[in-house]
C-alpha cells in the first residue's frame, strides 16, 4: 500500500491550535492565600488576655472581632507596634474599620528604606494686597491657608510633592486650634511620604488626615473612656447642636462625635 507522506505544512494545518490560558492564579493575585494564613496564625498565637489588652489600648472602639484581627494583621504587615501606640483602629459609624498610625512611624518606615534624600515642609500664608491674595510669611499678618511638603528619594530625580488646604482638614478644636500650622504641615508631610513610599506606607494614614466631618482625633479615641468628657469634646458637641447628658463620659462623647448614640 502506497502511503502518502505528510508534509510538515499539512501536519501544522491539522494540528489544533493551543488555547491561550492565563497563568494559574493570575485572576486572584490581589487576594493571596498566604495573607489569610498569616492572619490565621496571628489569631491562634494570641491569648485571650493579650487580645483583651490590645482591645483596651489600641482598639478601644473596634466593634467586631473581625476588625480586631484585621487591625493586628495590618500592623503586622506594615511593621507598626500596637503596644507603642504606632497604630490604632476603630469601627466607624458605617461599620468600616479605620486604621490610623503616627507621623513618627511613617518617618521611621521611610528612613528604614535607606532611600530618603531630603524632606521639606512649609506652611502657606496669604494676605490681601490691592484686592488680590498673595503669598507671604506669617509675620506679615497673613492667613494660614495650607501647607506643602516634598520628599526626595535617592533613586529618583524629582521629589514627590503634596499640597493640602487648611480648610479641608481644620477640625477647629484640640491641636488644630492651638497649633494649626504644625497640624497642617503634618498632613502635607504624611501625604508626601505615602506618595513617595507606596509599598511601605500605602493605606496608612495619620490621625491629622482624618477630615473634620469624619472621625475625632486619636487622643479622643484612646483616652480613659470612663472619665468625664473633655472640655474640647463638649465644645465640639455643642457646635454640632447635640444635647449633652450631665454624666457624659469620654466614651459617650466619642460615640456622639462618631455619629453613634444620640
Amino acid at each position: 500500500m502506497n502511503e502518502t507522506k505528510k508534509t510538515p505544512e499539512a501536519e501544522q494545518v491539522k494540528k489544533p491550535a493551543k488555547k491561550k490560558t492565563s497563568p494559574k492564579g493570575a485572576s486572584t493575585q490581589l487576594i493571596k492565600l498566604e495573607n489569610f494564613v498569616t492572619l490565621a496564625n496571628i489569631e491562634k498565637s494570641l491569648r485571650k488576655d493579650q487580645l483583651a489588652f490590645i482591645k483596651k489600648t489600641a482598639a478601644r472602639n473596634i466593634k467586631t472581632l473581625e476588625h480586631l484581627y484585621t487591625l493586628i494583621y495590618r500592623s503586622h504587615v506594615v511593621g507598626a507596634d500596637l503596644l507603642r501606640g504606632e497604630m490604632i483602629g476603630y469601627t466607624d459609624s458605617k461599620g468600616n474599620l479605620v486604621t490610623i498610625t503616627t507621623k513618627d512611624f511613617m518617618l521611621r518606615k521611610a528612613y528604614q528604606t535607606g532611600l530618603v534624600d531630603s524632606l521639606t515642609q512649609d506652611a502657606i500664608y496669604v494676605r490681601e494686597e490691592d484686592g488680590k491674595k498673595i503669598k507671604c510669611e506669617f509675620w506679615e499678618g497673613g492667613t494660614l491657608v495650607g501647607a506643602t511638603a516634598s520628599v526626595k528619594r535617592t533613586d529618583r530625580e524629582q521629589p514627590v510633592q503634596a499640597t493640602v488646604k487648611f480648610s479641608e482638614y481644620d477640625k477647629g478644636y484640640s491641636l488644630w486650634k492651638t497649633l494649626p500650622e504644625t497640624m497642617i504641615k503634618k498632613v502635607a508631610l504624611t501625604h508626601a511620604l505615602r506618595l513617595a513610599f507606596p509599598n511601605e506606607l500605602g493605606g496608612v494614614y495619620d490621625e491629622s488626615e482624618i477630615m473634620p466631618n469624619g472621625k475625632p482625633d486619636t487622643t479622643v479615641v484612646i483616652s480613659d473612656g470612663g472619665a468625664s468628657a473633655k472640655p474640647a469634646q463638649i465644645e465640639k458637641l455643642k457646635e454640632m447642636g447635640i444635647k449633652i447628658p450631665e454624666d457624659l463620659t469620654i466614651d459617650g462623647a466619642v460615640d456622639l462625635l462618631m455619629g453613634g448614640k444620640k
